[in-house]
């Protein structure tokens, strides 16, 4: 009998391949896998757990962000614009037909929101950590808007504020 050397999933006699995780084994001087015994229990969930996320990273290598090369400099400069507090709505009146520009004028309207809250409501180390963690975001959202991607803020990103 042999056993996978990754998982410990049993291998059918001949097969170099196990079944269930794909691991390639190591052949014996024969045509057999070489038999070995089960790995400790510790050892084979924590080769499981490395596959499962080599797996993972394998499916979700998807792109998380849309990149827009076809926006011009001067939407990138005025989408930007929109994180900077009660600003976000300038370039939402000069380019109202923008999707670019409603995406991220729709971001600094979440972020301007939770700024009013971070400044106004809470205090101490609470405000304090929502200060920060806002101006964090700010600089995220410039960052992104001016290199013309359309990434969700962590957080505040799923606020849904403007139509469109």
């Amino acid at each position: 009998m042999s056993y996978c050397t990754l998982c410990g999933a049993y291998i059918p006699m001949g097969q170099t391949k196990c079944p269930a995780c794909g691991y390639e084994q190591k052949q014996s001087s024969g045509t057999a896998v070489q038999s070995a015994p089960q790995p400790k229990r510790e050892e084979q969930q924590s080769r499981q757990q490395e596959h499962r996320w080599e797996q993972e990273a394998q499916s979700t290598s998807h792109v998380e962000y849309e990149v827009f090369d076809g926006e011009n400099e001067q939407t990138r400069r005025m989408s930007a614009l929109c994180y900077v507090g009660p600003l976000f709505f300038v370039p939402l009146l000069l380019k109202k037909d923008s999707g670019y520009i409603r995406f991220h004028a729709n971001q600094g309207l979440a972020l301007f929101l939770a700024e009013l809250a971070a400044f106004g409501v809470f205090h101490g180390l609470i405000g304090l950590g929502l200060k920060l963690g806002c101006i964090y975001l700010a600089v995220q959202g410039v960052k992104n808007a001016a290199a013309g991607i359309r990434e969700k803020l962590p957080v505040i990103g799923n606020w849904k504020l403007l139509k469109g």
